[in-house]
């Protein structure tokens, strides 16, 4: 055994004795069925219900710990129709998360908002964690406080006080408690930062939400991202706080049901993919049987009980893969296609799908001793000269590989960033892992190279480690300092044979530069570079059009967030930000910027929502813009405007741009389009936090990085445009529960058309 070797063992026996004396959690490994679950509607014990849910093979229910159905004289706490749930789950291997929830009139009408009803609330939490104590549980505070379940209305500093003192008073009644929040309505990163500023992250266990899209699962990935740097910054050192998906599903009213059942399985399998260590559907079972009431028809079976193919796929996935341990994505050819490698014991597991269009995939494969459809029904693999011919649909399979050579090494090793946010200056660091598989001593090498958005590629060497039978060997890569998003691809040498499974590793700068543009009047533009770090840079910035390229030099000083520059705007303009060193540092593509084709029909304004709530929008005279006034009432509203008769837009677009004077309401702006098949998308845009006018840009091509926030019903329903597309909605304002103000003026001028002209007709480039 090498020095290296011994020593590095040493650390591994170090860090196992610290987790040993860690705190117990009841958040589950990466193991189907554990890491799978669906929400519920009753208590007691239900046969019809039970029974269905284990023959679905969920690993959890989540449900409703009502306060006021368990407190109905003050001080006196009945548990009984949960100890009777919790006794006919425990008989059928299911683990409940329960969420302590809503008001009781018996301290305060509506959400416990008061010192004595926050109090009372946290006794209630306690006296349940103590009852509870020594059950497998998860306990999260409140459903949904940014939106309709907090009353009168969402408020973060009344719901960060309940949280505060609950799980305080939680872990005070059993410190192996585990506790998540704040179970929010999306990903809502404002409201999360403000709970995270109050200390949230230093008490909680994980963060849970529901990350409801009216597009494909798969675009969570980005959310999830962006919420995991934020926690980044508050959360305290060293700590890895886990991520909870508590409620996410699709309604058949909105999507068929073939098309549910693929979401079902793939939202489960995309989430393992991205670390989300629990994935509750919403939810089990059809509430009602009105066909246009979406509420009616979120579940897996229908209100009969009879199974939708979404339960079929349920059953199919923790059957197939029931037992076996998520181990990594294997990267393909495109990133629409999805390959997840599962283990169970020396035996592997694939799980593959696309989101594109069905297609053909060959992989160095030469037997597979079971495939399965995405409802379980068997499939005849193809295997020719060695390879398997895989068909990827959106529609999961899964292929049973037994002892596959080259699978059963992917599956030995793992590659995760040690720092997978970094801030300039800081080296990269890369943790690899390899578990010698079998009885035989293997010499191993790792071989790196990392990518960034330029192209640019940079080998990192490894030495080569002799590996003793059904022993571990860790390795760190480390790179030079970068300020841009960092791709690692890590492949496997074992005993001088390069293995065919490579896997991937992101990096993300916490203080990237970013460019946007503004066009200007008279050919011109104005660039922002925001630098929201507030490091120092120096560097230049290049504007490359088809009559030559313009250099700005740029410096931000310590300290400094943000830098305007104005650089000519041609037909076809290509931004790109170089350091000192001239390396590129952030782009934007080539853009032409047509104004919208505004009709001579007046614009009209229309109020929306749920027409109960008694709000008002009006548009008044202006002649330089289109002015609207507004009102929203405590529920839901908005308002949107466009025209009556919206025109075809030549061409793909891929943005539309709007001047957009802000009140400072904090109410949310979105744009809707449609495509030739009347199918409606949604892009959704920023709060309202400015006053002021400012130029906002809306990506109109789901499926790309920028139209993750565009979702999508009707027509088609595909969430694929079929072109040409109309600008149905020109600026649509949302009430947010947690806005600043509900009435406001908004003024909106002079909308774009903006197309990507990335290679000219003649394919040249500019070069910056």
């Amino acid at each position: 055994m090498t020095r290296r070797l011994l020593l590095l063992l040493i650390v591994a026996l170090s860090l196992a004795a610290t987790h040993l004396s860690a705190k117990p959690s009841a958040l589950p490994p990466p193991v189907v069925p554990q890491c799978v679950g669906v929400n519920i509607h009753f208590t007691g014990q239900p046969k019809r219900d039970l029974d269905g849910l284990a023959r679905g093979g969920f690993g959890w229910i989540r449900m409703d710990f009502a306060w006021d159905a368990i407190e109905k004289t003050k001080g006196v706490y009945d548990f009984s129709a949960y100890d009777s749930l919790l006794a006919g789950l425990t008989a059928r291997h299911i683990k409940p998360l329960f969420i302590l929830d809503y008001g009781n009139d018996l301290y305060q009408k509506g959400s416990p908002r008061t010192p004595e009803a926050r109090a009372a609330f946290a006794r209630f939490a306690a006296a349940a964690a103590r009852h509870y104590r020594g059950k497998t549980i998860l306990w999260e505070i409140w459903n949904e406080p940014n939106g309709g379940f907090w009353q009168p209305q969402a408020n973060v500093q009344e719901y960060g006080a309940l949280a505060m003192a609950t799980v305080k008073a939680v872990h005070a009644a059993d410190p192996n408690a585990t506790v998540i929040a704040p179970g929010t309505s999306g990903i809502p990163l404002d409201f999360m930062e403000s709970l995270f500023k109050m200390g949230l992250l230093k008490e909680v266990d994980a963060v849970s939400f529901h990350p409801y899209r009216g597009n494909s699962p798969e675009t969570a990935a980005g959310d999830y991202q962006a919420l995991r740097a934020l926690i980044q910054r508050y959360a305290p050192p060293g700590r890895d706080v886990p991520l909870v998906s508590s409620e996410w599903g699709y309604t058949t009213v909105n999507v068929s049901e073939q098309q549910q059942a693929q979401y079902l399985a793939r939202q489960w399998l995309s989430n393992l993919a991205e670390g989300i260590r629990l994935s509750i559907w919403y939810d089990w079972h059809d509430d009602g049987t009105d066909p246009s009431n979406g509420e009616h028809h979120f579940g897996t079976v229908r209100n009969d009980y009879t199974p939708k193919p979404a339960f079929l796929a349920a059953r199919a996935l923790t059957q197939t893969l029931g037992g076996s341990r998520f181990v990594k994505r294997i990267p393909l050819a495109s990133p629409d296609d999805y390959l997840l490698l599962f283990g169970r014991g020396g035996a592997v597991r694939l799980a593959a799908w696309t989101t594109k269009e069905d297609h053909a995939l060959p992989l160095p494969i030469a037997s597979v001793t079971r495939m399965t459809d995405m409802t379980g029904g068997p499939l005849t693999p193809t295997v020719e000269g060695g390879r398997l011919r895989l068909t990827l649909t959106g529609s999961p399979v899964y292929l049973d590989v037994g002892r596959d050579a080259a699978l059963r090494e992917a599956a030995a090793w793992t590659a995760r960033p040690e720092n997978p946010f970094y801030a300039a200056g800081q080296p990269l660091r890369l943790a690899l892992t390899y578990r010698n598989p079998d009885d035989v001593s293997h010499r191993v090498r790792f071989l790196t190279l990392l990518t960034t958005p330029d192209g640019a590629r940079t080998p990192v060497p490894g030495g080569e480690d002799i590996v003793g039978p059904h022993q571990m060997l860790a390795q760190g890569a480390v790179s030079a300092a970068m300020r841009v998003p960092v791709r690692a691809r890590v492949g496997l040498v074992v005993d001088d044979v390069r293995q065919p499974y490579p896997q991937d590793v992101s990096f993300t700068p916490t203080d990237p530069l970013t460019l946007s543009v503004t066009p200007l009047e008279s050919g011109r533009a104005q660039v922002q570079i925001a630098n929201p770090a507030g490091t120092e840079f120096t560097g230049r910035l290049g504007a490359a059009g088809p009559s030559g390229v313009t250099v700005v030099p740029v410096h931000l000083a310590a300290g400094q967030t943000a830098l305007s520059v104005t650089t000519p705007l041609r037909a076809e303009t290509t931004w790109r930000l170089r350091d000192e060193q001239g390396r590129p540092v952030a782009a934007l593509p080539a853009r032409r910027y047509v104004p919208y084709p505004l009709a001579a029909s007046p614009i009209q304004v229309v109020l929306d929502g749920d027409l109960k709530v008694p709000s008002a929008v009006q548009l008044l005279p202006d002649k330089a813009a289109q002015r609207v006034s507004y009102q929203f009432a405590p529920g839901w509203s908005f308002w949107r405007a466009g025209e009556a008769q919206p025109p075809a837009l030549p061409g793909h677009p891929a943005a539309y741009g709007v001047w957009v004077d802000g009140d400072d309401s904090g109410n949310n702006v979105n744009i809707r389009f449609t495509d030739s098949t009347e199918q409606t998308f949604q892009a959704d845009g920023p709060a309202m936090t400015w006053s002021g006018w400012h130029y906002l840009t809306f990506p109109l091509q789901p499926g790309t990085p920028e139209g993750q926030s565009i979702g999508h019903w009707g027509g088609a329903n595909d969430g694929r445009v079929h072109y040409p597309i109309r600008i149905t909605t020109l600026l649509l304002l949302d009430s947010r529960a947690a806005a600043r103000r509900h009435q406001g003026v908004v003024l909106w001028k002079r909308p774009d058309i903006i197309y990507d002209e990335t290679a000219r007709a003649d394919g040249s480039a500019h070069r910056v």
